[in-house]
């Protein structure tokens, strides 16, 4: 059977007196940053008994001189006590025996070693902050946020500069006045004016205005894909269609978009699995083997 006792309740830390339970409560989580040896006479709580001898020393009252109780130096002015026994304060910073990290004060100590033990019997888990992807180790997360970087990465746009000082630039388009720094620069300007295409595909006998252009379209002729994805096998005839596949298939996450199909070859993801079972075919395709590999994540 529980017993509550009625109001007042006090604070057996701090003696502070609430009207009730729930304010006593609230008042206590305040607590939760204190030190084992708290000052009875101001808020300051130390970890070392040692050091919260020190400080109690400049509590002193109207007609007492200041006095270090370490090293029995007197001072004119409490201001210039708490300056000396800085001195004589030893760390208080409560170190991990298991990693080094250093702490302000036990309770986060005491729940960064639990960690520790959670992590040893296998219980703790570290949760991705982009797919919540859940791993048991530290090193397993770490590893895995690698592939997130690569990906944003890959999708960065490269910063063309669209407001161009012109001014240094001499060579001069006959058309609208535009100018350029190179020759070169000019002759492939003014083919928007002539229209002017130059570059014939020996295949077909299309004609591109840009050499890069007619290296796209050979593409088309020669089958050669030679932009690969980093993250799978698959490879496309241009980087345009490279960067909406890491968009579509590499950067899914559950939370998200529901229910999503994961490939178990390769980090690609699909929202159906019909798109999963194509790409399984398409990248991962091995005759007389069964094409089952792949995870649902709801």
């Amino acid at each position: 059977m529980l017993i509550f006792s009625q109001a007042p309740f006090n604070c057996t830390l701090c003696d502070k007196i609430f009207n009730k339970w729930n304010q006593l409560q609230r008042h206590l989580k305040t607590h939760d940053e204190d030190k084992p040896y708290r000052c009875n006479q101001c808020p300051s709580s130390y970890n070392i008994e040692d050091n919260l001898l020190l400080h109690l020393a400049t509590h002193v009252g109207p007609d007492r001189e200041p006095i270090c109780p370490e090293c029995g130096k007197k001072f004119s002015r409490v201001a210039s006590l708490k300056a000396h026994i800085m001195l004589h304060e030893r760390e208080e910073s409560l170190m991990c025996p298991e990693c080094g990290d250093e702490f302000s004060v036990q309770h986060q100590l005491d729940k960064h070693l639990q960690e520790h033990r959670q992590e040893s019997e296998g219980m703790r888990t570290y949760q991705c902050r982009q797919c919540n992807q859940e791993y048991t180790k530290m090193a397993s997360l770490k590893e895995h946020m690698k592939q997130h970087y690569r990906v944003k990465a890959s999708l960065q746009h490269r910063n063309y500069k669209r407001d161009v000082d012109r001014t240094g630039f001499t060579h001069k388009c006959k058309f609208c006045s535009k100018t350029f720094q190179k020759p070169s620069q000019l002759e492939r300007h003014e083919r928007i004016h002539t229209g002017d295409r130059p570059f014939k595909c020996q295949t077909c006998g299309r004609t591109f205005n840009q050499k890069g252009a007619l290296q796209m379209h050979m593409t088309k002729h020669t089958g050669v894909r030679p932009h690969t994805c980093t993250f799978c096998p698959m490879t496309f005839a241009q980087k345009g269609n490279l960067r909406s596949h890491i968009q579509r298939v590499h950067t899914l996450n559950k939370e998200e978009h529901g229910m999503i199909y994961e490939c178990d070859e390769c980090s690609c993801m699909f929202r159906r699995l019909g798109s999963l079972n194509a790409h399984i075919s398409r990248a991962h395709a091995d005759p007389g083997v069964s094409n089952n590999n792949f995870k649902i994540y709801f």
